[in-house]
């Protein structure tokens, strides 16, 4: 792909995503406080950690409990 065309097409995907998350944060708002009476606003430290938490953990629980590679491998010891 041409630089050109990466730009382009990089630009109005950034133009998009900014737009479509805009749009959908304040409609989202919007939506709780009406139908659950609950100000995401005020618990924004809260829902913020959570997405941390919630985003992170699955690296970490690689990270401990994934499978490690063995010591004795073939390609490891070429003697």
């Amino acid at each position: 792909m041409d630089k050109k065309k990466f730009m382009y097409y990089n630009i109005i995907g950034c133009i998009a995503w900014v737009g479509s998350m805009l749009f959908a944060g304040h409609y989202l708002d919007k939506l709780f406080i009406n139908k659950f009476g609950f100000d995401l606003k005020k618990h924004l430290e809260v829902i913020v950690i959570g997405i941390i938490v919630v985003t992170t953990f699955p690296v970490l629980y690689k990270l401990f409990f994934g499978k490690k590679k063995e010591a004795n491998d073939s390609t490891a010891n070429p003697d």
